[in-house]
């Protein structure tokens, strides 16, 4: 009987494979753009945000395991918005990632969907998040699933 992919609130058993697909999401956008180069030390970071998101009211993190092993995983957080706005509150993922050899089998639209429950839970309507320009496999994904463009956000890098 083939094993089926299950995606389910992140524990810390479950960090290190986190970390792991992080990594191969990380090298795969500084291909697109240097400036998301990850420093040497930044898995320890990252490994820090995780517990922190684990034990959170206001972030979460979920992971897809085939048997054992994290084939993906997901981040989010509810964010705050100024006072001068009607809205007080929006959803913002961070991260939905699925290591290439796990890719379209829908564990990415599954990883989404245990967020969408999460927000549901906690009142938030609004998701928002951010695709860098040149992750063309990115921008697609999260268009089929219904997101819209809504702000460009643009830089420049002084001499």
């Amino acid at each position: 009987m083939e094993k089926a992919v299950v995606v389910l609130p992140a524990e810390e058993e479950h960090i290190s494979g986190i970390i792991s697909v992080w990594k191969e999401l990380m090298d795969f956008h500084a291909e697109i753009d240097p400036f998301y180069s990850r420093s040497t030390d930044g898995h320890v970071h990252f490994k820090q945000l995780i517990k922190e998101y684990i034990y959170s009211e206001t972030a979460y993190i979920v992971v897809a395991l085939y048997g054992e092993t994290v084939v993906g995983y997901g981040t989010c957080q509810i964010h705050s918005l100024p006072p001068v706005f009607k809205e007080k509150q929006c959803g913002m993922i961070a991260d939905c990632a699925v290591t290439s050899s796990y890719r379209r089998q829908g564990i990415g639209e599954n990883i989404l969907h245990a967020m969408y429950e999460w927000f549901q839970e906690k009142g938030i309507s609004r998701i928002q998040l951010r695709v860098a320009i040149g992750n063309r496999v990115g921008y697609s994904f999260w268009k089929k699933q219904g997101f819209e463009e809504c702000i460009h956000i643009l830089y420049r890098i002084l001499e």
